[in-house]
C-alpha cells in the first residue's frame, strides 16, 4: 500500500514536466551534405560513393542559450549511428545500398534555457543511382542544406 501511495505522489510530476508544448524556442536547424547532387527535393548519389552529412548546425534567434544534445541518424527508418560531438557529422557508405529511393532521417534533442526539452526531426530523400549519367540536371550545389522541424516534448522518446 505504501508503494502505491508513492506512485500517486509521483504521477503529477509526469504531467507537469512539459507544461506548454506550444512554447518552442526560436531556433532553426540546418544539415549540410556532401558527396552527391541535389535536384529539386532529392539528393542523388552514385552507388559506391560516400554520402556525408558534414554538419548539423543550430541557429538560435533568441537571446537565451540553446544547444543540440547529439544527433541520431536513421536510414530507411533503421538506426545507423549517433554522434554527440559537433559538427554532428556522419559518413554513409552506399557500396551495399540498393539502387533506388531511400530516406535519411535525423533526430536531435534541443536544449534551450527557459523551454522544455524539444526534439528536432529532419528527413532527406536520397536516390542511389547506378551511374552519374542517371542523375537529372543539377538544380542546386552539392553542398545542399536541409532544415529540420522542431517539436516540444521529451527528447528521449
Amino acid at each position: 500500500m505504501k508503494k502505491l501511495f508513492y506512485l500517486f505522489l509521483a504521477l503529477p510530476l509526469l504531467f507537469v514536466s512539459c507544461d506548454d508544448d506550444k512554447d518552442l524556442p526560436n531556433v532553426e536547424i540546418y544539415a549540410t551534405f556532401d558527396g552527391g547532387t541535389q535536384v529539386d527535393d532529392v539528393y542523388y548519389i552514385v552507388q559506391g560513393q560516400e554520402l556525408q552529412v558534414t554538419g548539423v548546425t543550430l541557429v538560435n534567434h533568441d537571446d537565451k542559450e540553446a544547444s543540440l544534445g547529439g544527433v541520431r541518424y536513421f536510414w530507411d527508418y533503421m538506426p545507423i549511428g549517433t554522434t554527440i560531438t559537433q559538427p554532428y557529422a556522419i559518413t554513409i557508405s552506399t557500396e551495399e545500398m540498393p539502387v533506388g529511393n531511400h530516406l535519411l532521417q535525423a533526430e536531435m534533442p534541443i536544449y534551450a534555457v527557459g523551454y522544455s526539452i524539444c526534439t528536432g526531426f529532419m528527413a532527406k530523400k536520397i536516390a542511389v543511382v547506378a551511374e552519374e549519367e542517371d542523375i537529372p540536371a543539377v538544380d542546386t550545389p552539392a553542398d545542399s542544406k536541409t532544415q529540420a522541424n522542431i517539436q516540444a516534448g521529451d527528447a528521449d522518446k
